[in-house]
């Protein structure tokens, strides 16, 4: 009798012990499937790294619905324009020698209702570059078919990116914005 109870308690012992290292692996495997974004981002060239930012929010460590305030507090380029009427906010700057951004934050009711942003390159080759990057970023992040540019993604959240200028400017312009 103290056997078979020394036995049961030997292997429910033994199964909690493989149970707990299989949850850690599924654990860890959740973790790694969590920060393969991160490295992604990592492996981009910096001008890339520098207009996406953030892993974890829409773009640039902002989310729609954030007030004034909250992306004032996190963009981290100048803001050169601001009007109070149009419930407008724009920041630009320089990513690299051959590369800038404008970024317009526009906000409905106070709650910041769509992003914007315009790249600006150098030369079709660094557009096309740039394009095919910033797609791929954004199709392995929200999980979107890659043989479009127009998605519609949770939160009634739209993203376009487009390439846009003529046969001198070569731009792309990027707009995420709520439905």
């Amino acid at each position: 009798m103290k056997i078979t109870i020394l036995y049961s308690l030997l292997v429910m012992l033994i199964s909690s012990c493989s149970s707990n290292t299989e949850q850690n692996k599924t654990l860890k495997a959740k973790e790694e499937q969590m920060n393969i974004f991160v490295k992604e981002l990592n492996d981009y060239p910096r001008s890339i790294q520098e207009i996406i930012i953030s892993e974890n929010q829409l773009i640039r460590n902002v989310s729609l619905g954030y007030s004034k305030e909250q992306v004032r507090g996190v963009e981290k380029l100048n803001f050169t324009q601001s009007d109070e009427e149009l419930h407008l906010l724009i920041a630009e700057g320089d990513l690299s020698d051959d590369i800038s951004l404008d970024v317009e934050y526009q906000f409905t009711q106070h709650k910041l209702s769509s992003i914007s942003l315009i790249i600006y390159t150098t030369g079709k080759e660094q557009q096309t570059r740039t394009f095919e990057n910033l797609k791929e970023i954004l199709t392995k992040k929200f999980q979107l078919s890659p043989s479009v540019n127009n998605w519609f993604i949770e939160n009634n959240t739209e993203i376009k990116i487009s390439k846009v200028g003529n046969e001198k400017e070569f731009d792309i312009e990027l707009i995420f914005k709520l439905r």
